[in-house]
């Protein structure tokens, strides 16, 4: 009985430490899972306009090298004769590290005649070593319904082919050694959700995509990144040497249960020809464009020549238009005030706000005039008109007109009624794509032409 009871200790001895050991394990395994959910994806895209790409002398250096034809800036659209396509440069993705120097432009390209369904682009990926960038013409080769549905969803769901090749875009150059070694060439697709910033690997093997998307049926269209990575023969043995991936990930990736998988890390900045690109057509800006045309009308908007900083942003033209639709067209003066200057010349000033988005903005006019004066016979008389924005004035700007027109009140006789236009330009963010929004508004104000008291005024504002 002794040993009986002396094996019953033990068994329970060992059951407590197995249940103790598989909670540690699982508390283990919940917090590695919390970790893997909580981390972000190391690197963000957006849209930028044609302008913005002047500022990067070194990028505008390439663009002009690729030309056929060499201009001083950057067109809207560059033909290569040496490799038969054109790259368009309205709108480029720009995509940077959050954790280091890293960054790339990838450009949509076409060729003349071109039938298939093959989707090309044209990156430009910073290399830190040699303080410039290398280019590469990365190929997703999409079939028929694959390129339909990337231009509706801007993913793909089904396993295609990815290529890329390094581009040369100085022909008197060398070709550097490391592209003529013997390389494979790895890529590795991820797909982030708008909404929750899930990361979800897609793509597995040396340039063919064999998973579907695991949340094709998300209601938004997800953000697709595409990591190219290449394993060179430095030793001239013929066995591959990694060049080193940056991105934490082998070409198969480390999926964890439910589809996500750990986002991978930017990596060394001295990594010479890895680049992560964002697929891109010229479509996708083409399509923002229209809306926006017609929405606002073609004069009612245009692109930002330089990035939006601090700038509301929106997902859709249709998102900006509801909230235009919410702003109040119609302003009354909150503040006016009148004062005498030299020469018998009266100031009249008008305070109206302007707020909108996250601006604090108030738009001042200043009406210089001389009053009527019957002992002196002096008409009154407009001197001129100064007008100027006040506050917050990041991204709003302000255009007057020259012309203003100057009339007798028909309501009372006592009030000359001056009337002067402009356009209110408005900075935001829609779709990735930095604009401004333009609004023409038309000012109304009253002065008592005895003595440059103010009276009525409104400012409407329309597209």
């Amino acid at each position: 009985m002794k040993r009986v009871r002396n094996l019953s200790n033990v068994l329970c001895i060992l059951l407590v430490a197995l249940l103790v050991t598989n909670c540690q394990n699982e508390t283990i395994t919940e917090m590695q899972q919390e970790a893997i959910v909580q981390k972000e994806f190391p690197f963000t895209s957006s849209l930028i306009s044609k302008q913005e790409l002047e500022a990067n002398s070194k990028l505008s250096n390439q663009m002009r090298s690729l030309a056929t034809l060499q201009n001083s800036s950057i067109a809207e659209s560059t033909y290569s004769d040496t490799y038969s396509f054109t790259v368009h440069t309205d709108v480029v993705k720009f995509i940077e590290s959050t954790e280091n120097n890293s960054h790339s432009y990838t450009f949509p390209i076409s060729r003349d005649n071109h039938t298939g369904s093959a989707l090309e682009n044209l990156v430009f990926s910073y290399d830190a070593s040699i303080d410039d960038y290398t280019a590469s013409l990365v190929t997703y080769h999409f079939n028929a319904s694959q390129q339909q549905e990337f231009l509706l969803t801007q993913h793909v769901a089904t396993p295609h082919e990815i290529t890329s090749m390094p581009i040369a875009v100085n022909l008197s150059d060398v070709v550097g050694e490391n592209l003529l070694q013997p390389c494979t060439t790895n890529f590795t697709v991820y797909h982030i959700t708008p909404d929750t910033g899930e990361t979800f690997l897609y793509s597995s093997t040396i340039g063919n995509v064999q998973n579907t998307c695991q949340h094709e049926n998300d209601s938004d269209p997800c953000i697709v990144y595409t990591v190219v990575t290449n394993d060179c023969d430095d030793s001239g043995s013929g066995s591959a040497s990694t060049s080193g991936n940056p991105y934490g990930t082998p070409s198969g990736g480390n999926t964890t249960s439910g589809g996500n998988t750990t986002p991978p890390d930017a990596g060394d900045d001295d990594t010479s020809y890895d680049l992560i690109t964002s697929p891109i057509t010229k479509e996708e800006y083409l399509e923002i464009s229209q809306q926006l045309n017609d929405t606002f009308g073609e004069d009612g908007w245009e692109l930002a020549e330089a990035p939006l900083e601090g700038a509301q942003s929106f997902d859709s033209v249709e998102e900006l238009h509801t909230y235009m639709d919410s702003m109040p067209t119609s302003i009354s003066a909150s503040q006016t005030s009148t004062r005498a200057m030299q020469n018998g010349d009266v100031m009249t000033r008008y305070t109206f706000p302007t707020t909108e988005y996250i601006n604090l903005t108030d738009l001042n006019v200043e009406i210089v005039s001389k009053t009527e004066n019957f002992q002196t016979g002096q008409e009154f008389e407009v001197v001129g008109i100064n007008s100027y924005l006040t506050g917050i004035t990041v991204v709003k700007h302000w255009e007057a007109n020259d012309n203003y027109s100057v009339s007798t009140s028909s309501s009372n006789g006592n009030f000359k009624v001056i009337i002067m236009t402009g356009i209110v330009r408005t900075g935001t963010t829609v779709g990735g794509v930095d604009i401004y929004v333009k609004q023409t508004a038309t000012i109304t104000m009253e002065i008592n032409k005895y003595n440059g008291d103010e009276g009525y005024s409104n400012m409407t504002l329309v597209f």
